[in-house]
Formats: C-alpha cells, structure tokens, sequence
C-alpha cells in the first residue's frame, strides 16, 4: 500500500506538469519559501517582511529548498514523501484503534483518495497539515495507554507535532479541545484531563511562541 501511494503521487506529478502562477498561494508559499532558504526573510511579494500565511509549511520547503536546491521538484517530491508517510499513520492509527484488517482498508483507500493525491503536485500546506495533525492523533492514542497518568514524554512529542501543525494551517490549534471527551470517557477525572491538557498546550507553546512574539 506504501508503495502504492508514492508511486501514485509520483506519477501525477510527473503527469500535471503543474506550474504555480503568481495569484494564487501554491506561488506565495514556493515563493516565502524560497526567500527563506536564501536568508531573505519571511516576506510579501513587494520585499517587505509579513506574518500574513502561517509558516510552517514554507519553513518545511525553504528546508528542502537548502539541501537540494529551490525547484518545483523537490517540493513536489517532498509532498509525494509526506503524503505517503501519512498513509502509514494512517495504518498505525486504525491498527491501535480497529484491528489490521481495518486498519490496512484505511491506508489503502488514503493511498488512492484522488484529492491528496492531486494536492502532491501543488505547493499547497493541506498535504503536510494532515501528516502533523496526524501524528499529533497518533502520539495521543498512544499516552492513552497509560490511563489516568500523565506521560510527559509523549504529551509534549505530541504537543509538538499540534503545535507545528497550528502554524501549517491554524485549525490545529482546536485539536486538544478535542481530546478532553475522550479522557473523561476513558475514566481520566476533570482534574488529570486538565493536567493532560496542560501538558499538551506546553508543548504546542514551544513551536508557536516564539512566531506569536
């Protein structure tokens, strides 16, 4: 199924021959992220420094545009590697919460859903939203186990990942709200569900304070 989905995401790039134009936000995220990569800054089109797109996906391609040079391919590569990755979440996901066998219908039909495939050639933030909003679920299913204790070293990974998804697209943000039903419902008390939270708003503050300065 892995291999599935890279192959197919790799074979839409290679059949779009998709080209950002500059009205639209695939060219201001390539374009932020280029300027990043060569030290200019986060900036508007005019030059002139912004915090008007969330960073976190441009930070991710001015990376990539660092080790292997600014083009369109590398970013649509490094798409078609997170899409795939969160393919495999996906699975790890649906295993922890269903059973393989529902876990690998999940992967599968994430694999082939036409949209994340389309979104790989785009420089868009959706495809790497998905895989940290992801990871963020899947590190809390995982200090599920521990029951009514609180696991430091998964809560604040799992901060993290949220708090980098927030500055990909800022609906993340919402994500630990929608933890607290579940450890009520799990038998965790109001008090430890606070402490869970607040471990988890830690971690989060990590990666968005100091953008919020």
């Amino acid at each position: 199924i892995l291999m599935f989905a890279l192959l197919a995401r790799l074979l839409w790039v290679a059949f779009s021959q998709w080209q950002p134009t500059p009205d639209d936000d695939a060219f201001r995220y390539d374009f932020t992220a280029r300027a990043l990569a060569a030290g200019r800054g986060y900036i508007h089109l005019n030059g002139e420094p912004t915090a008007f797109w969330p960073p976190g996906y441009p930070l991710l391609l001015a990376g990539a545009y660092q080790l292997f040079g600014p083009s369109r391919a590398v970013a649509q590569l490094m798409n078609a590697l997170i899409g795939t990755s969160t393919v495999g979440l996906v699975y790890l996901i649906g295993r922890r919460v269903l059973g393989p066998q529902h876990a690998l219908v999940g992967a599968a039909v994430v694999a082939a859903f036409p949209s994340l495939i389309f979104f790989t050639a785009v420089t868009l933030s959706e495809t790497a939203f998905t895989l940290f909003a992801l990871l963020g679920i899947y590190l809390l299913l995982l200090e599920a186990k521990a029951g009514r204790r609180l696991d430091l070293r998964l809560l604040l990974p799992a901060g993290l990942a949220l708090g980098f998804a927030s500055l990909v697209r800022g609906q993340a943000l919402l994500l630990p709200l929608v933890a607290i039903p579940f450890w009520l419902r799990s038998g965790v008390p109001w008090p430890g569900a606070g402490e869970k939270l607040v471990a988890l708003a830690l971690g989060i503050g990590l990666i968005v304070a100091p953008w919020s300065i």
